[in-house]
């Protein structure tokens, strides 16, 4: 492959992503590296890493993608993709106080004590129910802590090493809105939440439209990633509006699911609606003039990881292919009793903070007694759960955006390489269910919105026709995959039940 490339940088939950895509939307070459963090001490729910060594590790990474492409000397422009819940504190000086990742809950015992009257309010002005997820709720942690007034600038990961590539600090409304401080229907910061919350406008930067070219790279951080001088760098977006742009879905009505570590299920709107249960979270979108409306299946891809890693020695592609032969054969085994696994997948609950609390596995104790809870049955269910946490909140999106459930819709990203679960979800849905073709979907975003800022592609339509490309999944279909879908309403209906009841319990 030859012509400009467009660098990506993405810092996931689990997994650090660097890639290298072409104006065609073809990858050149990706690597990964999986990342995790450190606990703070004395701090329950504390999480923590450096960004030092963050950069470093994605230095390696690159240093790997230049090997593989003979070079960097193609990169016509970078962009920063991160986990949305993440940040970077910075002192008044601009050093680095702490970086905080998106599954950080230090601030948890404490959002629970607070008087929560007023957060429905806040859920219509910044789209989501504050919480201890939130920034908005870690600055309420950090207030409480000696020295904490020394806070002196808050950043997204993204935008962190953004500007420690370019020298220019900026955030966009896709990623800023993740603190709960942003006004989602102005797309700038609200002055109301931050007024009522005794936060500085200084303490959050500038705000710029996904994509703006910031700067060019230089310095430190652009010599550790191996990158030359002078090539533009884009402010960065939301993984997940990034991941929704790599499939395509550039007009309201739309559906599109994410999934990798989390499966959100994301519906392009016109204007920025709110749900009136507050259960979903409405974000801007990449596009002026549309909004996102997102409710996460949660952590389907980790179950899914975990399970693999829980029956078989195997890691990596074995470990998942010999995952699904023994879901297959659950499918092949399975009578119509139910067993449910509470594993991670779950319904949108913007109010309760989006994670199930306790991932209990549940079963009828009738099944454990004749003998079907088995290896087989087990490893179906962590299909099984995972399809109908898509397929049901497919139906909670509709219900909240007040609009029909869209006959069809685009999934991409890594779960995509379970040939069993697109085949549940397309005989689930009834509908038309197209897979986006890729090696990443949050990187091939990223590369669209890059490419389209440095003028290789005239607009962002036009960059997804020439770089997106998508595929109907056929799924006839086996007997008993056939009979399975038979039942598959009924049986979903009874999972919300039951998924509804232990989460409720589990809240009290």
């Amino acid at each position: 492959m030859r012509g400009p490339l467009a660098a990506v940088l993405d810092i996931g939950t689990s997994q650090l992503k660097a890639a290298l895509v072409g104006e065609d939307g073809r990858f050149a070459g990706s690597c990964a590296q999986a990342w995790g963090y450190s606990s703070v001490p004395g701090v329950p729910g504390g999480l923590r890493f450096s960004p030092e060594e963050l950069l470093q590790t994605l230095g390696r990474l690159m240093g790997r993608l230049g090997e593989q492409c003979g070079g960097l000397d193609r990169v016509c422009a970078v962009i920063v993709s991160a986990q949305r819940l993440g940040g970077v504190l910075l002192n008044r000086d601009g050093g680095v106080l702490e970086g905080v990742p998106n599954i950080d809950r230090r601030a948890a015992a404490l959002c629970r004590t607070l008087d929560r009257a007023e957060y429905e309010e806040y859920y219509r002005v910044c789209g989501r129910w504050p919480g201890a997820q939130h920034m908005l709720g870690r600055m309420r942690w950090f207030a409480a802590q000696p020295g904490g007034a020394s806070v002196g600038k808050i950043l997204s990961i993204s935008d962190y090493l953004t500007w420690r590539l370019c020298g220019e600090m900026a955030s966009d409304p896709t990623t800023a809105c993740e603190t709960a401080c942003l006004d989602i229907r102005t797309g700038g910061w609200s002055r109301e939440i931050l007024e009522r919350e005794g936060l500085e406008r200084g303490l959050f930067p500038p705000l710029v439209p996904p994509g703006t070219v910031l700067g060019w790279t230089k310095g430190p951080a652009a010599r550790a990633l191996g990158l030359p001088e002078g090539v533009p760098v884009c402010a960065g977006a939301g993984d997940t509006q990034l991941g929704l742009l790599g499939a395509g879905a550039l007009s309201p009505g739309q559906q599109a699911v994410v999934a990798g570590s989390s499966a959100p299920v994301n519906q392009v709107l016109s204007e920025p609606r709110t749900d009136p249960a507050c259960r979903t979270v409405t974000n801007p979108y990449l596009i002026p003039g549309l909004w996102v409306m997102e409710a996460n299946a949660m952590l389907t891809g980790m179950s899914f990881a975990w399970a693999q890693g829980l029956l078989f020695e195997e890691g990596g592609a074995e470990g998942y292919r010999k995952l699904e032969e023994l879901a297959r054969k659950g499918l092949e085994e399975r009578e119509e009793e139910q067993i449910f696994v509470f594993a991670g997948a779950s319904l949108a609950n913007s109010r309760g903070g989006g994670l199930y609390p306790t991932g209990q596995i549940r079963f009828a104790m009738s099944d454990w007694n004749a003998g079907r809870v088995s290896r087989g049955a087990f490893a179906f269910s962590v299909f099984e759960g995972a399809a109908f946490a898509v397929l049901a909140n497919r139906v909670l999106l509709a219900q909240a955006g007040g609009e029909p459930v869209p006959e069809d819709f685009l999934m991409g990203g890594g779960e995509t390489k379970l040939a069993l679960l697109l085949e549940l979800l397309q005989h689930g849905s009834g509908g038309t269910l197209r897979r986006v073709e890729g090696a990443d979907l949050t990187c091939l975003g990223g590369a669209v919105l890059a490419l389209t800022a440095v003028g290789a592609h005239q607009s962002l339509e036009a960059a997804c026709a020439a770089m997106v490309r998508t595929v109907p999944v056929s799924a006839p279909g086996s007997e008993a995959l056939k009979r399975w879908a038979a039942c598959a309403p009924r049986r979903q209906a009874a999972w919300v039940r039951e998924w509804s009841r232990a989460a409720h319990k589990d809240t009290d």
